[in-house]
């Protein structure tokens, strides 16, 4: 296991947050890419499971998470506009938080 700024049992409710929504991810991508459309429910469920706030510091109210767990361990959310949002998002925020 990789490790994260948080505990180990943050990282594995991250991850099984991320394996979880595979597979709904996957589901609705054609339908996504067929009608054009913005994945905002994906991101939805992003946030729902937490890991929209997982890379923020526990101390300021988010996951702990760090940028390893949350990007380099490309997690296969079988959507790439969604994986492109979410790794996107985290960048920004780990550049905002170093300001």
């Amino acid at each position: 296991m990789t490790q994260v700024t948080g505990t180990a049992h943050q990282s594995e409710s991250f991850v099984d947050a991320a394996k979880s929504l595979t597979k709904v991810f996957a589901e609705r991508a054609p339908d996504n890419d067929e009608n054009d459309q913005f994945v905002a429910e994906n991101y939805a469920d992003l946030k729902t499971a937490g890991l929209i706030s997982a890379g923020v510091p526990s101390d300021l109210g988010g996951g702990g998470a760090s940028i390893r767990e949350l990007v380099l361990r490309g997690w296969p959310f079988q959507c790439t506009p969604t994986k492109s949002l979410f790794r996107r998002g985290v960048g920004t925020t780990k550049k905002l938080l170093a300001i």
